[in-house]
C-alpha cells in the first residue's frame, strides 16, 4: 500500500472552522483550510455532511465535499484534482481541534464505494503495523 502525506493542522481559536498547518515546511502546499456546511444540493447528493476549501494567491487548490468513512469515527474523505487532471484521495481524521490529514498523491479509486475500501484497508493495515 502507498504511503500518505501526513499533516496536522489545529482549529485557529481566531477563525472557527479555519485549521492551520502545523509543521513547516508543508509538504501539501495547504497552509490551512476551512470546513463549512455543503450549501450545494449536488454535494449534498453524493453525502457530503462538510466542505474543505483552501485559497492561495494562484486560486482555490483544494474545494471537496467531504464524506464520512462508514464504520470510522470522525473521519471524513474527499478528493483533490492535482495538475495534469490526477486526483489525489486524502481523509481528515478529527480529535478535538486537531486534524490530521492523510494524503495519497495522485490515488485515487474511480467511486466512493472503492475510495472507502481503500481507506479502510488502510487503516487496517495501520492497526496491525501497530500491534
Amino acid at each position: 500500500m502507498n504511503t500518505p502525506i501526513i499533516q496536522s493542522y489545529f482549529e485557529n481559536p481566531a477563525r472557527p472552522g479555519t485549521f492551520d498547518c502545523v509543521y513547516t515546511p508543508d509538504p501539501l502546499n495547504i497552509p490551512y483550510f476551512k470546513l463549512s456546511t455543503p450549501r450545494n444540493e449536488r454535494f449534498k447528493a453524493q453525502g457530503a455532511v462538510k466542505m474543505i476549501e483552501t485559497w492561495t494567491r494562484e486560486g482555490k487548490p483544494l474545494f471537496s465535499g467531504l464524506v464520512p468513512l462508514k464504520g470510522l469515527e470522525n473521519v471524513l474523505f474527499g478528493n483533490r484534482l492535482e495538475p495534469k487532471s490526477k486526483k489525489s484521495l486524502f481523509c481528515l481524521i478529527q480529535d478535538g481541534n486537531l486534524m490530521q490529514m492523510h494524503y495519497f498523491k495522485n490515488i485515487c479509486p474511480r467511486n466512493k464505494a472503492l475510495q472507502r475500501r481503500f481507506l479502510l484497508e488502510y487503516f487496517r493495515n495501520q492497526i496491525q503495523t501497530a500491534r
